[in-house]
């Protein structure tokens, strides 16, 4: 038996090697062993929550994804697609150095040939929590004519946490608001943004509120007349010459129901009385506002201008040879009794008192219808726009006798007009 086993023995081993070989290549040609890389294969994270309950942010720098080179039969390879691959990283194992093992499993008769990275990286940093004001920003504009106020935001605070690099760079929390051609007021709920300087959203970190509630209360303007509604009684002895505004009219603010309405604001109540010279009041401008009505220019006050002068006396004395005598008849011939002068009293203001004199006064007497003999005659005078006789009326002595031929040299020579009316 064992000649017969070792009868042509190295023949033997040779004719099973062939044989192999032959097998081998039989195999290889019909279904041949094959390369294949399938790339970004995303990481699974496992016992995540084992560094996250130590309240420590994970920024992962490095093998998120993997790509893994394969081999095995055509057959299999082929018909393999990027599910069949599947890769993860035990975060509760991560190293000293912040290193991760990425382990990859694939189908059996396929073997995992190259990964790039072998390593997931990773680095931990804290987790902070912060108050920040939540703000609103309008885009667009109301209508002509209207304008948007202050608006109200619900919550106006929220409390922000995430990793402390992160939260350093916050700017501020905004809410964009459209505003565009509105005549209404607005309400609307909005998703907050965190923005860091360069006005670039910061993503990544958790809010204690995900919609905020915005109201934004739209107004309409409209300029309104300022009227003037005064006693215009003043202190004795003093004149009011006028009273004037800083502005004849007011840029107001309020709800169109209420704005529409509103022709005019006047300014009541303001006493006169206590002043004797030119004067400024002011007047606040939310005490003559009515209720709903604010006003929307940068005015604080308006300034009531009070135009007073105060009443002063002049007396014009006037002379017999200031007077003009008129209408004295023909056959008769006129001469003063006596040699005085007459006084008048004006009262006014300064001003209109200048204008007051002997030419703009043109004192005269009226002789018509006067019989000869010494007569008391009115002596008229002019009184000026403006001004008042506080003196009484004087009368002037005059003495009209019959016409002679021969005129007396001694008798006074005075200049009259003649009466020729019938």
């Amino acid at each position: 038996m064992i000649k017969k086993i070792t009868n042509n023995f190295w023949w033997k081993i040779f004719s099973v090697f062939l044989a192999s070989l032959t097998w081998l290549m039989i195999v290889n040609t019909e279904d041949p062993q094959i390369s294949r890389t399938f790339y970004d294969v995303q990481v699974e994270k496992l016992n995540i929550e084992a560094i996250e309950s130590e309240k420590k942010a994970i920024e992962y720098r490095e093998g998120e994804t993997v790509n893994v080179r394969i081999r095995g039969k055509r057959s299999i390879v082929d018909n393999m697609s990027i599910s069949d691959i599947q890769a993860y990283a035990d975060l509760e194992k991560k190293s000293i150095t912040d290193a991760v093992d990425i382990v990859v499993e694939v189908p059996e008769n396929i073997s995992v040939v190259e990964k790039e990275p072998n390593m997931m990286m990773v680095e931990l940093e804290n987790i902070i929590t912060v108050q920040k004001g939540v703000q609103s920003y309008m885009e667009g504009e109301p209508r002509e004519g209207y304008v948007y106020l202050d608006p109200i935001v619900i919550p106006n605070n929220l409390e922000i946490e995430g990793p402390e690099s992160k939260i350093g760079l916050i700017k501020s929390v905004l809410v964009p608001v459209n505003i565009e051609d509105v005549t209404r007021d607005v309400t609307l709920y909005g998703s907050p943004q965190i923005i860091d300087d360069s006005n670039n959203v910061i993503n990544g970190l958790s809010m204690s509120a995900t919609q905020i509630k915005i109201q934004v209360p739209i107004e309409k303007l409209k300029i309104v007349e300022l009227k003037l509604d005064i006693d215009e009684t003043i202190a004795p002895g003093y004149r009011l010459l006028g009273l004037s505004l800083s502005q004849n009219a007011l840029q107001v603010r309020g709800k169109e129901v209420t704005v529409d309405y509103l022709d005019a604001i006047t300014i009541s109540g303001l006493d006169l009385k206590p002043l004797v010279q030119d004067t400024i009041l002011n007047v606040n401008v939310s005490t003559i506002l009515p209720n709903g009505i604010n006003v929307y220019e940068d005015v604080i006050a308006i300034q009531v201008y009070v135009d007073i002068e105060p009443i002063v006396e002049k007396t014009i004395n006037i002379s017999n040879g200031d007077i003009n005598v008129r209408h004295l008849a023909e056959d008769l011939q006129f001469s003063y009794v006596d040699e005085e002068s007459y006084s008048i009293t004006y009262r006014g203001i300064e001003d209109d008192l200048s204008k007051v004199d002997i030419e703009s006064v043109s004192p005269s007497i009226s002789l018509r219808g006067i019989e000869e003999g010494i007569q008391e005659i009115e002596l008229y005078y002019f009184v000026p726009l403006g001004v008042e006789v506080i003196s009484e009326k004087p009368t002037v002595t005059v003495e009209l006798t019959k016409v002679v031929d021969e005129i007396d040299e001694d008798t006074e020579e005075v200049e009259v007009e003649t009466d020729t009316e019938n």
